[in-house]
Formats: C-alpha cells, structure tokens, sequence
C-alpha cells in the first residue's frame, strides 16, 4: 500500500519540474473529476506518464524493481492480445485517483507532525508503562492512521528506539502494524477503501462504516489477545515511567480538526456526487493551511503558510515510489484481467458448491497468501473484480465488500513488499521478511478466520 508520509513531505522550498508536474496533474485530475473533461483527464496522463519518467532513476530500490516486474509482466500479458498501450494508458489512469489522494496526505501530514495538541496525545503514548504499551499504540497508530495514512504512525516512531530488547522491538512494531492494518475496516481515505469501493461501487462507505468499526474492535480484541497469550506480563518496573497528561483542550482540538476534515468531505461526496478521494484532495491543502496556520501568532501567518505551500508542493516528488508502484499494479492488473474468462471461473467456483463459510476462508487464505507471496493488494482486487460477486459468494454485497476491505489491511501486514511492512522493518531494524511472515503472519491468517467466521453468521441471520 502507499504511503507518502515514509518521506518527508516538505523539501527546502525550491520547485522541481517533477513537483510541478505533480502539482499540475493533482489540479487536473480534480477539475476533470468535477466537470467530467476528458481532455483534462488525458493531460493529467501525459503529466503523469512525465512525472514517473524523470523520477524513475530515483526510486528507491525495492518499489522500482516490483514496478518494473509488475509493468513487464502487466505489457507481456497486454501484447498477446494487441493492446499495450491501451494498458498503459488505462493503469496511468486508474492511478490518477491515487496521485490525488497521496497528495492530498502530504499536505495533513506536516500540521499533523506539528501540532501540539498531537504531539500530547503522542507523548502520552510513549509514556505508558509496560503492560499498557502495546494496547495504547496500536489504538494510536489506528486513530492517527485513519486521517493521516502512515503519516499517522510516522508520529510514534520514537516508541520504539535501539535501546529497546528484541522482544520488545518485535511487541512494539506488532502493535503499530497491527492498530494501523484495521484502518481499511471503516476509513474512507484509505487507499483500499478507494480501491474497491470503486470496484464494487453499488455498495456505499456509509453503508459498512459502522459494522467496521465493530469489527475493527474485534480484531484489535484478537490481536491483543494473542499478544498477551505470548507474552505474559512482566513484574512493574520501579523505573516505569509516568505517563503523560493529555488536556481537554488538546483532545478537543483534534477531535475539531478531525470532525472537519471527515465531515466536509462527506458533505461534498454526497453534495456533488464525487469519490472519497476527489473530495479530500479539494479538502485537504486548505484544511492543511488553516490548521497550520492557527499554530502561529496573526502576524505570522501569512509568511508561514506561503513557506509551508512552497515546500509541500516541493515535497510531492517524493511520493515517486507510491505512483510508480500503482501505476505498474493498476496496468499488471488491466493486463492480467483481459486474460481471464469470468465465466469460466464462476462456473468451477460454483461446482463446489460451498457454504458462504466455506467461501470466505477460501477467499480470506487465497487473498492473504497472495499477497504473503509479495502479490500487490490492487492487482489482486482487479483480478477479484472481473468475476467476484456477492451471488457467486452467497452473501450480500455488503458483507464481501467489509470482508475485503479488513483483509486489505491484513495483506499489507503480510506482505514483505508493503510500504507497512518495509517501514516497521527500518524502525526495528529486522529483517522485512521477519517482520511480515514472523511478526505479522499469525494474526493475520488467524483474524481472516474471524472475518469469515463474523461474516457468514451475519449473512445467516440476515443482519447485514
């Protein structure tokens, strides 16, 4: 999955062509979604398709080497049926959406770096004693990513420091990647939410949030849980420390910031019949500036939200890798679909004959196995799309679209090649491998037998 906050979004001021490049195809992907241009549309390809030309040597090494597998793999498949650049152009423009919501990220990211009233609510975390630790992170880790992306659990990175023991380390990155893996649950700005609520687009945000967030709950319950059946707590510590206080004031604060920011975006996703992604990216850079901006005295304002513009658009050559990487992904997986016979696979599902139960195992071990095997979640939600129905499960649509959205976030657990996965791996100082496949593979598979479990007692009783 993306995330643009592994980079610091903001440079040192100066516009690159790249930064510009963005910028321009960030504006012209908005305005086309709203006034429905192609023209527009296919300039924001063009400056895409420039963009990831005059970054590509910069990428870093591992999303360059699976995007430049993903793409040949993606062009291979393509050319047997006379249409490579007919897949390139579709994968540019199904990732524009993406660039849209990246940048957006990047522009709450830095006030969310900044803010006092986060940073109380960070040092409050850090702070907590053991035996409450690895509860409190991971709940902060879900909270700040469901706003912020990975931006959100960039703000925890000192919990965890070289200082600590292995054991620790490993309890400490679990929590973070496990509170931040059930985002997708019932976030809407999260990229797998945009995925598939555009790939199954009968069914509503609004219409799973709150059975998400229930089983979010439930999920950190397990997660929690198996942690405390592997490690049982320690005597306390004469040295723990005290945990911080967190005001009212500043509790207030982010909840204001974040009321607004869920808020504004809904109203315009039901007012002008938008997507989620569309709607943050037109809510995000001036939310960004006035929150910002409130940090300073009246006089300073104006100078400090020109400087802050100035190195956020600087900053958004930066998000190279996520663009490439979905770029690649969304044309493998445009490619790999024109091969497929829906009705062929539908009619060997359907043999079987399986119970929804049966189903959804089957659907929750092939999903997290694939991505286990460093298969990008995208792909693997465009193959699903050209045959995957609610009738062909046997449940509503409702329930399949929840269930792939929790395992959206399990797979970024699981997988060695997610920027999840590749970012705990740099803050523990393991191995990726370790951290997806040791750390992260137990609860992972284990939570999928729980949302299949969840999903066909719901289905059953007809509750959703």
């Amino acid at each position: 999955m993306a995330d643009v906050s592994a980079h610091s979004p903001e440079a040192d001021g100066r516009w690159s062509a790249s930064s510009l490049i963005y910028f321009a195809a960030y504006i012209c992907t908005i305005i086309n979604e709203v006034i429905h241009n192609t023209g527009l549309g296919d300039i924001a390809n063009w400056l895409m398709l420039a963009f990831i030309t005059l970054e590509y040597r910069k990428t870093e090494i591992i999303p360059k080497v699976m995007s430049t597998l993903l793409l040949a793999i993606g062009l291979l498949a393509a050319s047997t049926l006379d249409m490579a650049w007919d897949n390139i152009w579709q994968g540019v423009s199904r990732t524009r959406v993406f660039l849209v919501l990246f940048g957006s990220v990047a522009w709450l990211a830095v006030p969310a770096r900044e803010s006092p009233s986060l940073r109380a609510i960070r040092e409050m975390v850090l702070t907590q004693p053991p035996g409450r630790r690895f509860a409190y992170l991971g709940i902060a880790a879900h909270g700040l990513g469901l706003a912020f992306n990975l931006a959100g659990i960039s703000l925890l990175s000192g919990m965890i420091s070289d200082k600590h023991s292995p054991r620790l380390k490993r309890r400490l990155g679990r929590a973070m990647a496990h509170g931040f893996a059930l985002v997708p649950c019932w976030s809407p700005f999260f990229v797998g939410a945009v995925v598939i609520l555009a790939a199954w687009p009968e069914v509503k945000w609004s219409q799973i949030a709150p059975y998400g967030v229930c089983l979010a709950i439930i999920l950190w319950s397990l997660s929690w849980a198996m942690d405390k059946l592997t490690n049982p707590p320690r005597p306390p510590s004469a040295n723990a420390p005290v945990p911080a206080k967190v005001s009212g004031k500043a509790w207030l604060n982010t909840s204001v910031v974040l009321g607004c920011l869920f808020t504004a975006v809904i109203l315009i996703v039901e007012g002008v019949d938008i997507s989620i992604p569309i709607a943050l990216g037109i809510v995000g850079p001036p939310l960004a500036l006035i929150w910002r901006a409130s940090f300073y005295a009246p006089s300073e304002r104006r100078d400090q939200s020109i400087a802050f513009s100035r190195r956020t658009i600087s900053g958004l050559k930066n998000i190279r890798s996520e663009i490439l990487l979905f770029t690649a992904a969304n044309t493998m997986g445009v490619g790999i679909s024109g091969l497929i016979d829906p009705d062929l696979i539908t009619t060997t599902v359907q043999s079987f004959d399986l119970a929804p139960l049966a189903m959804l195992l089957l659907l929750s071990f092939c999903y997290l196995t694939l991505a286990a095997l460093g298969l990008h979640p995208v792909i693997t939600i465009i193959l699903l799309s050209q045959f995957l129905t609610a009738e062909l499960m046997g449940i509503s649509p409702t329930i399949m679209v929840l269930a792939l959205l929790a395992l959206w976030g399990l797979s970024t657990n699981l997988s060695p090649t997610s920027a999840t996965s590749l970012y705990i791996s740099r803050l523990t100082n393991e191995s990726n491998l370790t951290v997806a496949w040791r750390w992260n593979a137990p609860f992972s598979y284990a939570a999928g037998i729980v949302i299949s479990i969840l999903g066909a007692t719901l289905s059953y009783f007809g509750l959703m």
